[in-house]
């Protein structure tokens, strides 16, 4: 039985209960950007706002990047647990299994610490180049509601990733205990293929958030590139797509060796090593040719139940949006550099 830690509870964290009222996901998000648009607007209202250039870009950037957050969390939450669905196929009381498995899925550690540290380098990220709270502690802000404003958003950002974050972790390392215990037929690794889906969802979450970037109308290189948060998160995601992905390329391999063994055993002459194999029902009516034909089947099976062409779409789509925005910048400096000539 898959074990719990004493410090977990069935209450999800915000960025989850946000998404979990009557009122629709979808919905709820849009009214959520509509309230950041609103305030904003009153702000823009009492301060006078003449000229904030890319300060606004800044605002626009963390205001859609957290109503993102918190739908694709919900997204990928009911992705995950169609992947725990799909799992339960063929097993003898699938229903519940389903609810046994979706009652431990849906079971959150304690993170807080955690997210006072993301907070505090949330304020760390608000701080950073003459940043919003800077300006405040300083007694240099122009606008002193946008600053303030902005410091509350960042922080937020912080806050909203950091809970997904962990929400997605948590869920990934379910399914890598589940790889474990799960019951896997060496001849039908493709059904396996959820536990690959539930990595590579966390992972476009990311992704797609990281893809907000052009908001900012930024085309400096080093920025892009070595910004707090890709800093932050992008280790996160190499680590969530690697959790229920090692675990089962090691479950898969052991049970392809075992049963190799046993095969090759027997076409050695040891017929009873057939009884321990995925062929004992059949193995009074095998001769030595099947069993050859068999062993050649096991070596071409794949460590790990993935379309190698999607595979490679997928790697392209996700190093699109850093690529593109390298090529950008290095466009623009060589165009400058031209002009100065």
């Amino acid at each position: 039985m898959i074990s719990m830690a004493k410090t977990s509870t069935n209450t999800p964290p915000i960025v989850l209960r946000i998404t979990q009222g009557r009122l629709n996901p979808y919905l709820v998000t849009a009214l959520i950007l509509a309230a950041f648009a609103g305030i904003w607007y009153l702000v823009s209202v009492f301060e006078g706002w003449k000229s904030l250039g890319s300060a606004l870009n800044l605002a626009v950037f963390f205001s859609v990047t957290i109503t993102y957050t918190i739908l694709i969390t919900h997204v990928i939450i009911k992705g995950h647990e169609k992947d725990l669905f799909q799992l339960t196929d063929q097993l003898p009381d699938r229903a519940a299994q389903y609810d046994k498995w979706l009652n431990q899925l849906h079971t959150y550690k304690n993170h807080n610490r955690l997210y006072i540290v993301f907070i505090c380098i949330g304020l760390g990220h608000a701080m950073i180049g003459r940043g919003p709270l800077f300006r405040l502690i300083s007694m240099k802000s122009d606008y002193v509601l946008f600053d303030l404003w902005m410091t509350i958003l960042i922080v937020m950002t912080w806050i909203v990733i950091t809970q997904a974050s962990t929400i997605f972790v948590g869920n990934l390392r379910f399914f890598a205990r589940l790889v474990k215990e799960h019951e896997i037929d060496i001849l039908f690794t493709h059904k396996l293929s959820p536990y690959i889906r539930a990595g590579v969802r966390s992972t476009l979450a990311f992704m797609g958030a990281y893809s907000l970037f052009p908001l900012l109308q930024i085309n400096d290189i080093f920025y892009l590139l070595f910004n707090p948060a890709l800093l932050v998160f992008i280790p996160i995601v190499i680590k969530m797509i690697s959790i229920p992905i090692l675990p089962l390329r090691k479950r898969i391999r052991e049970l392809r060796s075992r049963e190799l063994s046993l095969i090759e055993n027997a076409i050695n002459g040891d017929r009873q090593a057939l009884k321990d194999s995925r062929l004992n029902a059949e193995m009074d009516d095998l001769n030595i040719v099947d069993l050859i034909t068999y062993k050649n089947f096991l070596r071409e099976i794949k460590d790990l139940p993935v379309n190698i062409p999607i595979a490679f779409r997928l790697l392209l789509y996700i190093l699109l949006p850093v690529l593109t925005w390298v090529a950008a910048s290095l466009v623009d400096k060589l165009v400058v550099a031209f002009l100065k000539m």
